[in-house]
């Protein structure tokens, strides 16, 4: 049950994020709400549940993008994976913790888009990419983190009440 919320909430919010999106930046900028959601999901769920929702929102992710196929998929299952042992070594969830594998997170993506665009031979300056837009991107990301995890902590809630 608790992986139909993720999937359901991450596709409504993916949908959000590749189509309205646009109307809502600050700034020039707006966090990724799947980004995000993947984030919560690897705080707060098991690994089989973090896993499964990862690779379905990173074939969302992908199939709205128009660049290389797999990347946000890849991404996602790699963020599941290193949130999921950073949570087992912090001793409980806190603010700090959400904005830390925010930020990690975030490196992630970074990493895998710069692997990918060299393997495939895309042209990245990589100085105007860091400083332009991943930088800005890992601090509203960072930012905006708490303030959706507790209002979808909140739907989720909500949610497990109802259905369960």
């Amino acid at each position: 049950m608790r992986s139909i919320f993720w999937i359901g909430l991450g596709l409504l919010l993916g949908v959000f994020d590749y189509t309205f999106a646009q109307y809502f930046m600050v700034f020039g900028l707006m966090p990724s709400l799947l980004f995000m959601t993947i984030v919560l999901v690897a705080l707060l769920e098991n690994i089989k549940t973090t896993l499964f929702v990862g690779f379905i929102l990173g074939l969302t992710a992908d199939a709205m993008t128009a660049s290389l196929f797999g990347v946000k998929t890849i991404a996602f299952l790699a963020i599941a994976v290193v949130i999921i042992s950073l949570r087992r070594n912090a001793r409980s969830y806190s603010i700090v913790l959400l904005v830390v594998a925010t930020v990690i997170a975030t490196i992630i993506v970074a990493i895998s888009t710069f692997v990918f665009a060299n393997y495939y031979g895309i042209n990245v300056r990589y100085s105007d990419y860091l400083l332009h837009w991943y930088l800005p991107f890992v601090l509203f990301n960072a930012l905006a983190m708490p303030v959706f995890a507790v209002v979808v902590r909140k739907i989720h809630t909500c949610f497990v009440k109802y259905f369960d």
